[in-house]
């Protein structure tokens, strides 16, 4: 039995692999967001505290934008697993799936799994960026990763239960992912302005 569950998540994982690799143009694109958010970070640790004022200014504004883009990178993946889980739906791809054989769980275990492995892909640029140019704060970023992965992939998981139209719910999905970042703002405004 567990045999057939691992069977079916491998099948799952294959096929939404396979549906990737279909497109290289859009995976490629996929990690050109990272890229930026490396090279951000790169900015931020290099000019924030230089003693120039231009540099020192780009510095801290790099340093502002940077949990936004970071957010974005999470954001374009989930947006584009939104796409492939409510088509699968919507177009009775799961359905026939589920007939063929596979397991309901074996069928979201894969997907979720898949979204895991992917959404890491993407950030582990990103977070070995981070740990090179702040290997004191090493613990706090595999904290704040993991955590970040696995919230937002269970989240969009969750949400995409109440949609039927694939546009609608990438939208939705993504916004909801991008106005959760201003969290983040809110929670530091008093460390962003200087005010302690």
């Amino acid at each position: 039995m567990p045999g057939r569950f691992l069977r079916e998540i491998y099948v799952v994982i294959r096929k939404n692999t396979l549906l990737d690799l279909k497109s290289p143009m859009g995976l490629l694109g996929d990690f050109l967001m990272p890229l930026i958010t490396c090279s951000m970070s790169y900015v931020v640790s290099k000019y924030s505290q230089s003693e120039k004022p231009a540099e020192m200014i780009l510095g801290k504004f790099m340093e502002l934008l940077l949990p936004f883009y970071l957010g974005n990178v999470n954001s374009s993946s989930i947006r584009k697993f939104a796409l492939y889980f409510i088509n699968e739906r919507e177009e009775h791809f799961r359905t026939y799936q589920i007939v063929l054989g596979l397991s309901k769980h074996g069928y979201i275990f894969g997907n979720l799994l898949y979204m895991y492995c992917f959404t890491s892909m993407l950030l582990t640029p990103v977070f070995f960026t981070f740990v090179y140019f702040n290997p004191q704060e090493t613990f706090g970023f595999v904290y704040y990763f993991a955590c970040f992965v696995v919230g937002s992939c269970n989240f969009t998981l969750a949400f995409l239960t109440f949609f039927r139209d694939p546009k609608i719910a990438t939208e939705v999905v993504g916004m909801v992912c991008s106005i959760s970042l201003f969290a983040y703002y809110s929670i530091n405004l008093a460390k962003l302005t200087g005010k302690q």
